[in-house]
């Protein structure tokens, strides 16, 4: 089998493999045996599908093979589970996946337990490509996903969409594990490089999907469309070595038009909704530096603006660091840096922005510092790359 017909089966398996875990979850109650019947399904999909090609609708081929694993490890167990048996012999159609996404995304779970729960069984990513994401081994990450599914398998946690009154509340919690897996794969910390997108990937899809399943929620929308602004630029990026290029020093000849266009799209329609959402304005933000497309100066009053929204309806360090960089291009890097050294020094994005802000004061030495500050302090990866080359040309 060749690494693209390979490539082509894993992705038709994690887009069908959420409506089979969500199924045998409902029917079972039991996420041991949501792995080990999907495990087994993707099994027998690699060696079927090579063979005799990708069925015409493998989202009932991946349910319908789960389903009779499922079935074979409950007959053959030592407790009788007649009810769940009943359930998986009945072989239902219901779409049980907005289910799934909200219970591996319950507020009772920490946040590290959700990612890895909605990466395991919403994505299907296999235990050793989540282990790879969160920088540990398999054994460490085994443990700490059997501790993830302990509540939903034990009951404590019900596998259940939430009402309508808690909806807003609860799909804020799935949107912000959504986003940090697509910033994780974006700006992988543990990666040496910026070119493997595939967590990325599978948070745009997930995206899709519940957009698709929710699709009056403009909060959905809107995040999509940030995510797409951003993976826009993914190729300019990256150089020729596969070194950090920073947006204002990209080929804009290497974004791509097309998801611009739809993010755009999705914006538009995202901004008929009453309740201002943080991903929207967030997206409104990357529809003006995708404006620059043209060669045109992005519109930074606008841009400052929009930070200024961001400080009222989602305050926090980050913000207000980003929105010093736009006050940089309004009133000056002086006064920006007036207002960094007002924020905690507790990022090495921090130590970049100051570096940056000198540098354009001709404070050489002292940005120097702040680059080796950084690229101390930044994880192993292209950002600490890219803040330690820096370092190093200006001691040149």
């Amino acid at each position: 089998m060749t690494t693209l017909a390979e490539r082509r089966i894993v992705r038709t398996f994690r887009g069908a493999h959420a409506v089979a875990a969500a199924a045998v979850l409902h029917d079972s109650g039991d996420l041991d045996i949501v792995e080990a019947t999907t495990d087994a399904a993707f099994a027998a999909a690699s060696e079927t599908w090579e063979r005799d090609g990708i069925p015409e609708q493998p989202d009932r081929w991946v349910l319908a093979t789960a389903r009779r694993a499922a079935l074979d490890r409950l007959r053959g167990a030592d407790t009788p589970r007649p009810r769940a048996l009943a359930a998986l012999a009945e072989d239902t159609a219901e779409d049980h996946r907005l289910a799934l996404v909200f219970t591996c995304c319950h507020p009772a779970l920490h946040l590290p337990a959700r990612v890895a729960l909605v990466l395991r069984f919403c994505a299907g990513l296999s235990l050793t490509e989540i282990a790879h994401a969160f920088g540990v081994d398999d054994a460490t990450m085994r443990r700490r996903l059997d501790l993830a599914k302990r509540p939903i398998t034990r009951g404590d946690i019900s596998f259940a969409a939430p009402a309508v009154a808690d909806l807003d509340d609860r799909l804020d919690a799935v949107l912000a594990v959504l986003y940090l897996i697509f910033n994780e794969g974006y700006v992988g910390s543990r990666s040496a490089t910026l070119t493997g997108d595939d967590l990325s990937e599978e948070a745009i899809g997930l995206t899709r999907s519940l957009l698709s399943q929710l699709p009056d929620h403009d909060d959905i929308r809107g995040l999509l469309a940030l995510m797409l602004f951003i993976r826009s630029r993914r190729r300019a990026r990256i150089g020729l070595h596969g070194d950090l290029i920073a947006l204002p020093h990209q080929d804009r000849g290497l974004w791509e038009s097309d998801t611009i266009a739809e993010a755009g799209f999705l914006l538009r329609q995202g901004r008929r909704s009453p309740r201002l959402s943080r991903y929207t304005v967030e997206a409104e933000i990357q529809a003006l530096h995708a404006a620059t497309a043209d060669g045109m100066p992005a519109d930074w009053r606008a841009v400052l603006a929009h930070y200024d929204t961001l400080r009222i309806i989602a305050p926090g360090p980050s913000v207000d660091l980003n929105r010093a960089v736009a006050l940089a291009e309004v009133e000056g890097p002086a006064i920006a840096l007036e207002v960094v050294d007002t924020l905690p020094a507790d990022s090495h994005l921090w130590h970049a922005v100051r570096a940056e802000l000198l540098e354009r004061l001709g404070r050489f030495e002292e940005a120097q510092r702040q680059w080796q500050l950084g690229s101390a302090r930044a994880e192993p990866g292209a950002e600490q790359a890219y803040m330690a080359t820096h370092a190093t040309r200006r001691s040149l």
